[in-house]
Parts: C-alpha cells; sequence; structure tokens
C-alpha cells in the first residue's frame, strides 16, 4: 500500500533520527584509551573492502594482456601491484591461494588459529607438505612453514615488525647490490608504514622507548603500534638479561638491532585488527579501473620468446581443472611467489642445467643459482615451569574471559602482548667465540654444501664472498646472530639468525608441475651453526639462574638438568630443532652473476628480458630478523626500480 505524503516525510525524519543515533552509539562504544590522536594514527580507513569487482573468478574475466603480471599475491606482489597501479598501467596479480576479507582469525592480533581443529594455523592459509628428510636433525622432515592465501605471510604471522640491523644490509651492498644498504633501505622501511608511538603504560612501566625521527614514517599503508597491554614477568625476564650485561637499546628499528627492544605489532592502533598487505595495499588498488586479481589459480611457467624475452605466463585454476590459457604482459613479468618463485623459474627453463635436465625441461637460460642459497632461521628452545609466577601470566588466562575483555575494551591478552625481544652479538654469549669466527672461512665449510654447489664454481665463489662477510658480522657487537622472543612464560625460543648452513628448493623432477616443491633447508649440516646453538642454550641456562629470575622460581623441565654435556646437548638439539619459522630466503639471490647470482641490483633476471623478482628469494644473505618489515621495503624499493625502467622504455606513464 503506498505511503501518503505526510508519512513519507515522517518515515523519513525516523530514519534520519535512527541514523544519528546509531553513529552516536558507535562512537561512544570505542574505548576511550584506544582513541589515539590525530598525531598519532592515521585517521583514513584503508582497511574496507572495494566494491568495485576486481577481484576475479575465472580467466574468463580478465584481459588477454596487461602491462605488468604479478605472480603472487603475498606480501612482495601486492605492495608492488599497489604501487604499479598507480598509475596507468594496467595490473594483473595471480595468487595460488584464496581471498579471505574479514575473517575475524585473521583479524584479530595474533596468528589465525583454527580452534575447531585445534591447529596453530587454519589450514586454508597454508601450503601443506613438508621438506625432504634433514640429516642435520636425525632425518627428521620439517613442515613447510609457508602461507597460501592473498596477503600471504602477513596474514598468518605473529605481527612482529621488526627490521634487521644496519650492517645486515650493508652486507647485501658488500655482495654487489649498490643502493641496498642501510641508507637505500631505510627510506622504504618509512613508506611502507605508519608508527604510532607506545602507550604511557608501556612507557612508565615497561620502559618501552622509540625513536621517530631515526626510523619510521608516518603515512605508509601498514600500520605498525604495540598495544597497552604486557605480561608482568616480562619486566622480570628483562632485569634477568641485563643482569648478564644485555643493554636496552633506544630503538631497534633505527639500524641499531641488538639488544633488549619493544617491536611494534603490524597492529591498527584504534581497534587493534591486523593491519597487513590485503587492508594496507590490496583495498585500495581494488578501487582502481587498471588493477585485477585473480586467486585461486597457478602461475605454471613463463612464456619467453626466440630470444628469452618474458612474454606472459601460463595460468592454470588450481582447483584440477586442465585448461591452460595464457596472459601477456606488454611490460614485465614479476615473480613474487616466495617460495615457489625458483620453482617457475625452473619449469620455465631457467636455472641449473642438472635440475632441469633431470626433469626433462629445456634448458632456455643456465642459471646455477636459481633454486640454490635456501636460508631460514632455524631455532631450538628451552621449556622451563615457574613454580612462582606472577599470578598474571601466559599460562593461567581464561580464554573465553580474555576474548571477552578484548572485546569489550581492544585490550588484555588477546591485544597481544608479547612484542620483546632480544637480539645478541655471537662476542656477547659465546665463550670460544674467537674460535668460532676464525673457522667460519675456512674450506671445511665448503664439504657441508648441497652436492648441486660441486657442478658450478660460481657457486662456491659466492658462498665464500658470504662467509668473509659472516665472519666480520660474527666479529661485530652491531649485529646480532641469536634472537629471543621475552614473552613472559617458560618457554625460550632461541632463533639462529646467521647460520651458515645452506639448503635448496627444486622442482620434483618426477612430477614438474606439481604444486609442491622439493625443499631441503640443509639445517645444521654445517657443525658451525649446531655449535652457536648450544652456546646460546648453556647461556640461557645462566639467565634463568639470575638474581632477577629468582622472582618466578624456574624449574628445567627440558632438556633437562642431566643433560649437560655437549653431546648431550647436540643430541637434544638434532632431536628438537625446527628448520624453519617461515622466514624462507635466498633462492634467487641478488648477487653479481660470477657470484652464484640470479638478480641485478635491478632485480632483473640474468639472461632474460623483461622478468624480475621481487620477494624474499632476491635476499642474498638472511637479516637478523623478522623477514615482514624487510620483504615490505624491498617490495616498495623494487615498485620504484620497475617504474624507472619502464619510464625510460616507454615514456611517461606515471
Amino acid at each position: 500500500m503506498a505511503l501518503s505524503r505526510r508519512n513519507k516525510v515522517r518515515f523519513s525524519r525516523l530514519a534520519v533520527f535512527l541514523v544519528i543515533i546509531f553513529v552516536f552509539i558507535y562512537f561512544i562504544s570505542i574505548p576511550k584509551s584506544r582513541q589515539a590522536p590525530a598525531s598519532q594514527a592515521s585517521t583514513k580507513d584503508d582497511r574496507k573492502i572495494s566494491k568495485r569487482d576486481g577481484v576475479k573468478d575465472d580467466v574468463s574475466g580478465i584481459r588477454d594482456i596487461y602491462d605488468y603480471i604479478v605472480v603472487g599475491g603475498g606480501q612482495s606482489g601486492l605492495t608492488v601491484a599497489n604501487r604499479l597501479s598507480e598509475g596507468k598501467d594496467t595490473v594483473l596479480v595471480v595468487e595460488y591461494g584464496y581471498l579471505y576479507h574479514d575473517d575475524p582469525l585473521i583479524a584479530r592480533p595474533w596468528q589465525p588459529f583454527d580452534l575447531s581443529n585445534g591447529l596453530f594455523h587454519d589450514p586454508k592459509l597454508m601450503f601443506n607438505f613438508s621438506s625432504t628428510p634433514q640429516a642435520g636433525l636425525n632425518g627428521r622432515t620439517q613442515h613447510i612453514s609457508a602461507a597460501s592465501t592473498v596477503g600471504g605471510g602477513s596474514t598468518v604471522n605473529g605481527m612482529f615488525l621488526n627490521r634487521g640491523a644496519a650492517e645486515d644490509y650493508d652486507a647485501w651492498e658488500k655482495l654487489g647490490n649498490p643502493g641496498w644498504g642501510w641508507k637505500g633501505m631505510l627510506p622504504y622501511f618509512k613508506k611502507s608504514s605508519t608508527f604510532t608511538p607506545p602507550g604511557k603504560m608501556l612507557q612508565e612501566e615497561y620502559g618501552a622507548t622509540y625513536d621517530l625521527d631515526a626510523a619510521y614514517g608516518t603515512d605508509g599503508p601498514i600500520h605498525m603500534s604495540n598495544p597497552e597491554w604486557a605480561w608482568p614477568g616480562q619486566k622480570v625476564q628483562m632485569a634477568g638479561w641485563r643482569e648478564l650485561g644485555v643493554q636496552n637499546t633506544t630503538e631497534g628499528a633505527g639500524g641499531d638491532a641488538v639488544g633488549i627492544f619493544w617491536v611494534p605489532r603490524a597492529q591498527h592502533p584504534i581497534d587493534q585488527t591486523r593491519s597487513y598487505a590485503v587492508t594496507g595495499y590490496l583495498n585500495p588498488a581494488l578501487e582502481r579501473d587498471n588493477f585485477d586479481l585473480l586467486p585461486g589459480h597457478r602461475v605454471n611457467e613463463i612464456i619467453l620468446s626466440k630470444d628469452n624475452e618474458a612474454e606472459g605466463v601460463m595460468i592454470q585454476r588450481r582447483d584440477g581443472n586442465n585448461t591452460i590459457s595464457p596472459v601477456r604482459a606488454r611490460k614485465e613479468v614479476i615473480l613474487a611467489a616466495g617460495l615457489h618463485t625458483p620453482v617457475i623459474m625452473q619449469r620455465s627453463g631457467i636455472g641449473p642445467r642438472r635440475v632441469l635436465e633431470s626433469a626433462r625441461i629445456d634448458v632456455r637460460v643456465e642459471l646455477p643459482g636459481v633454486g640454490m642459497n635456501l636460508q631460514d632461521h632455524p631455532a631450538a628452545g628451552l621449556n622451563y615451569v615457574f613454580t612462582t609466577d606472577f599470578f598474571i601470566n601466559p599460562g593461567s588466562i581464561n580464554g573465553v574471559q580474555a576474548a571477552d575483555e578484548f572485546k569489550r575494551t581492544r585490550s588484555g591478552p588477546h591485544a597481544g602482548g608479547h612484542n620483546a625481544a632480544m637480539f645478541l652479538p655471537a662476542t656477547s654469549f659465546l665463550n670460544n667465540s674467537v674460535e668460532i669466527i676464525q673457522s667460519i672461512t675456512k674450506d671445511e665449510r665448503l664439504q657441508n654444501l648441497p652436492h648441486m654447489y660441486a657442478a658450478n664454481p660460481t657457486l662456491y665463489a659466492g658462498y665464500q664472498k658470504q662467509l668473509s662477510i659472516l665472519a666480520q658480522a660474527y666479529g661485530s657487537n652491531k649485529s646480532s646472530v641469536i634472537g629471543t622472543p621475552i614473552a613472559g612464560d617458560g618457554y625460550s625460543l632461541l632463533i639462529l639468525q646467521k647460520p651458515v648452513s645452506r639448503g635448496t628448493i627444486t622442482l620434483d623432477p618426477s612430477n614438474p608441475f606439481g604444486a609442491n616443491a622439493l625443499v631441503d633447508y640443509g639445517t645444521l649440516k654445517d657443525p658451525l651453526d649446531l655449535q652457536v646453538l648450544i652456546g646460546m642454550i648453556e647461556f640461557t641456562r645462566k639467565w634463568y639462574k639470575s638474581d632477577a629470575m629468582k622472582r618466578v622460581t624456574p624449574v628445567e623441565r627440558s632438556p633437562g638438568l642431566a643433560v649437560s654435556s655437549y653431546q648431550d646437548l647436540e643430541k637434544y638439539v638434532r632431536g628438537q630443532a625446527e628448520s624453519t619459522i617461515g622466514h624462507q630466503s635466498g633462492t634467487t639471490a641478488m648477487m653479481p652473476l660470477e657470484l652464484g647470482g640470479v638478480v641485478d641490483p635491478g632485480l632483473l633476471v640474468y639472461g632474460v628480458k623483461r622478468l624480475s623478482v621481487v620477494d624474499a628469494s632476491m635476499i642474498p644473505l638472511v637479516p637478523s630478523t623478522n623477514l615482514c618489515s624487510t620483504v615490505y621495503a624491498v617490495a616498495e624499493k623494487a615498485a620504484d626500480l620497475i617504474k624507472r625502467r619502464n619510464r625510460k622504455l616507454w615514456g611517461m606513464s606515471y
């Protein structure tokens, strides 16, 4: 029945009134403690979902040709694609995983658990395969810690946004990569982030410090902040480390990443949700008519012309559909597939001759370094029980109550209050550091390399150059060798930051176009890595015995006091250590060709035109840090390099 004009007016007024009431209730429901002032937090809502239909379900919805094709929609791929689509160029991102917008498990400030199955990560977000048996770990295989979803590692990680020391990036420059040292990287660290300083409680009660000018940007896509929450035990643990001579660092992100410091989280300061590549880079790009995302599809190989120019990619649905479709690129094909970047290259005929011939793939460009030089951060742990722990501690929290507190106040344990860490130079904890430093460059190191190194002397040359830099790093007090979170509980995860062991990633010769790669981490294959981890175990035991730690009365559970000799500790570490914490890197290293490098300082692949790599596989030496922040900075810098060279080739299009 039609409404009268008077009733229409009344209805309109009522609707306006209800909208005003709704907006009022919404704003007063935000906890006042989390309403950051404009000077500390961005007021723009970069987390909204675009209404434009830029997410495609099938190749039928995409163009036949784009200016740029980005292979991989993780951190690096979305960052580069966003920046390249800021102008008029058309950009396609192809991602094997799926897009999960507004998933509450992803948005909350901790790893996205699959609570229904008690899993550490929701399996829909991860690759599901294992490494080859690891000789250094008693033949144990390791589950591959790699995201398979739009947003990549930034979707599933622990949200640490720390950086390595200045020396870590200067090492890249020393390996023949001008412009990639700390000074060249810092502007891109800043460009990628918006920093909100720690709150009053963290500064006054826990001594959290920062240096805005030295480290941070103010209007980048990714938010860096710390919630107003910390575990009481963290103060005791920091005091214990200081007893052993470890000093507080004012700002770990300003190039001085050694000592004890608070690490910002990838967290929005208003509602404490995850700030990651989807919210920061994808959503704004989806507003643009020149940007498309194709999730749920895999790139089988790169289309190469007769003179080895990358012309496009061959795409296939990941769900078993056998239709393979070509998509062309006018300007560049950009690899950002992380773990699978070297595998895609190998399937395209680019890589070590022996690997390609074993899979019956024609060798188009022989590049021995493709898939070599694999590095990660292996870790071992000690577990203690605190018999006089604080009333509030990680083991005593009621999950239901904590979830309710977070929902009401955006604070408490579920806001994520664990981001303090300690990073140690070798000389501060190894009694035999001089002996270890002298042994790093010895020829015996070469005996522990993957067997494929023997096929090409350039790989040996590159590794020896890396060892000379690592020897300098081990002797420096400005670069760390071991890192460990300070989390307020009795478990100490000791993470080796500068391994000398190397691994490989190759296609499976029996199934070269299969979804899974052959990943051999080479963990602890070199005994020097084992020496460093055992040295840190012994140093950590001293920490548990410090006067400050008497407050919680630690009792060692594992490895146990009976495990004290070097031989017993070696057995413990080899049986318990992990190969990866999700920091796979180095397999298409940015180094000179004569050092076994795969990409040049412009990130272009040697011997192939219009093909570049922008993800963590280009890292020649893994820095002493979680990789999330570094990957954003690498991708931001990569986008500028790609724009600059194509501006020269194609004219002013940006």
